[in-house]
């Protein structure tokens, strides 16, 4: 494992433009990036993990130097990056931290969201790739597995994913929640800006897709709306309430509330109940007392946002825990190929010895045996020869296992 690494930014380290002239120059390789970014550093094995929100360059040599911070020249040099100050912030996680990184990586604990869900499948689709390019073997394939069932055991025994932190994830569950059992609902969304679409595309992803978009600039609802499957209507449209609405989510820039209580008033009275979501600060929806209105606006949701922050805070200890059980297993199943390796080849060495002084006897002093009694004699000493090997091997897996090997093992090991 001293010769696996782990190289790249983040946004911990560079901002959404520094990782976009990354990406630029990755696409400006005359070859696959892993491929191409493996030969310049020498790596027999490399996986390459690029997202919206990091670059990581996950390699391995099976020979020549382990990884040091010499490769980071290497890597902004075959970037176009060589003395610019964004080359310059690359990190480098090698040996045992390459693992731990890597392991809190799919774990979505190194995520500027905590518990966030999509690494997960990004980690994978980034070792398929690696996979299908010859890059990923016997070093790199079974840390990746390990960290791909890490993240899976993390998202279904803790509670971190569990806790949305976006306001926007929030207000979506809320109007779902009280929408109940209406479907299909009538839904509304005010705005067309990057909230109200990030709220339009929630609804769509969890099949409840808007019904209607408003904006006061036409051009843009019709973009958002085509992407929805959505109508357009007029601010106009809506406040004197022609279409008839389960629910609406609002999300502009507006300095004052675009629909007062009256006009609310009227949406509910023409379906019978309202359920609001207000995205907007200030309040695009005004406050209004009604029985038949269920609503819930930013602050409120904030205050939710906050709570679920602490509670993913402690579930991502839970997370380190299960991070640093992995690794020692990791580090152990390690361990267990180091000392299987060198132990079979000595047993080959023996067996081949066995079978020349089994020959010679069967040859010699045993010549006088029937045939079908010197099978018996050889059967039976090549399984007592088996047996016999077998017993230190498996006492070696064992030590192995049990964190027993001396110490001096397991730095070779690291």
């Amino acid at each position: 494992m001293e010769r696996v690494a782990v190289a790249g930014l983040s946004l911990h380290h560079t901002d959404v433009e520094g990782l976009e002239r990354v990406k630029r120059a990755l696409a400006a390789l005359e070859e696959p990036a892993p491929k191409a970014l493996a030969d310049r550093l020498g790596a027999s094995e490399a996986v390459l993990l690029s997202t919206c929100n990091r670059f990581e360059f996950v390699y391995a040599r099976e020979s020549g130097s382990a990884p040091s911070r010499a490769d980071l020249r290497e890597l902004a040099e075959a970037l176009g990056l060589a003395g610019d100050p964004l080359g310059e912030r690359f990190f480098l996680h090698p040996g045992r931290g390459a693992a731990r990184h890597l392991l809190r990586v799919a774990s979505s604990l190194d995520s500027l969201v905590l518990g966030e869900g999509e690494i997960l499948a990004q980690v994978r689709a980034a070792h398929a790739e690696a996979r299908a390019l010859g890059l990923s073997g016997r070093i790199l394939g079974p840390l990746f597995e390990q960290a791909l069932q890490l993240g899976k055991r993390v998202r279904t025994h803790t509670a971190l994913a569990h806790h949305p932190v976006s306001v926007v994830s929030l207000g979506v569950a809320f109007l779902l929640e009280q929408l109940g059992e209406r479907t299909p609902a009538r839904i509304a969304v005010l705005g067309a800006g990057a909230t109200a679409a990030h709220a339009a595309r929630a609804l769509l992803a969890a099949g409840h897709a808007p019904t209607f978009i408003v904006n006061r600039t036409r051009a843009r609802a019709e973009s958002l709306a085509q992407e929805c499957g959505a109508r357009v209507l007029t601010l106009e449209e809506l406040r004197a309430g022609t279409e008839p609405l389960d629910a609406l989510v609002s999300a502009t820039s507006a300095s004052e509330p675009l629909l007062d209580a009256a006009a609310l008033t009227r949406l509910a009275a023409r379906s019978g109940r309202l359920v609001t979501v207000d995205l907007a600060m200030p309040r695009d929806l005004a406050p209004v007392v009604d029985a038949r209105i269920a609503g819930i606006d930013l602050e409120t949701l904030r205050t939710r946002a906050d709570a679920n922050r602490a509670k993913r805070a402690t579930a991502a200890a839970a997370a380190e825990l299960l991070v640093e059980e992995a690794l020692a297993q990791l580090f152990r199943e390690r361990a267990v190929v180091e000392v299987s390796a060198p132990y079979a080849t000595i047993v080959d060495d023996t067996r081949a010895a066995f079978e020349f002084e089994l020959a010679q006897l069967c040859a010699g002093r045993l010549a006088h045996l029937e045939a079908r009694d010197r099978l018996a004699v050889e059967r039976w000493a090549r399984a007592t020869f088996g047996r016999l090997a077998h017993v230190p091997f498996r006492a070696l897996k064992t030590l192995a296992r049990n964190d027993e090997l001396p110490h001096g093992e397991w730095e070779g090991l690291e």
